[in-house]
């Protein structure tokens, strides 16, 4: 089983934690956003999440395994700026509650037992989110 925290990345449109996706979408798109929550979270790229089922898929391992999927650990607030850095005329800022989870996890043995699934920084992920976006792909 895999937990991850914040997904974002082209689809990732749907749910409580979509803000950050939507928000690459709106700076490509030359639209103002405000991301839903504020505070210290944990940001994983779509692709990375999608990779480590992937891994998972195709290696056994005995008995059942639950893992934390982690990405990059940052702010909201930083999460808005490096869309702005991305996509420099944007103006998108976080602005609510803090999400009501822990804002690190441990991923446990991950890394050990999947040494392969990448690990995106938020500045390359929503780089290459706002990109997707201008091309102008919708998922």
């Amino acid at each position: 089983g895999f937990r991850p925290l914040i997904v974002y990345g082209p689809g990732r449109e749907t749910g409580l934690t979509a803000g950050p996706s939507l928000a690459c979408k709106a700076a490509a798109q030359g639209d103002d956003y405000v991301i839903p929550f504020s505070g210290d979270t944990d940001f994983i790229f779509v692709s990375d999440v999608a990779a480590a089922y992937a891994a998972a898929a195709v290696k056994e391992r005995p008995g059942a395994h639950v893992y934390n999927v982690v990405g990059d650990l940052g702010t909201a607030e930083g999460f808005a700026d490096e869309i702005m850095r991305a996509a420099p005329n944007a103006k998108v800022r976080a602005d609510g509650p803090t999400l009501p989870i822990a804002p690190q996890i441990d991923p446990g043995t991950l890394r050990e037992d999947y040494p392969d699934i990448p690990q995106t920084t938020i500045r390359e992920g929503v780089a290459e989110t706002v990109a997707h976006y201008r091309r102008g792909r919708n998922a």
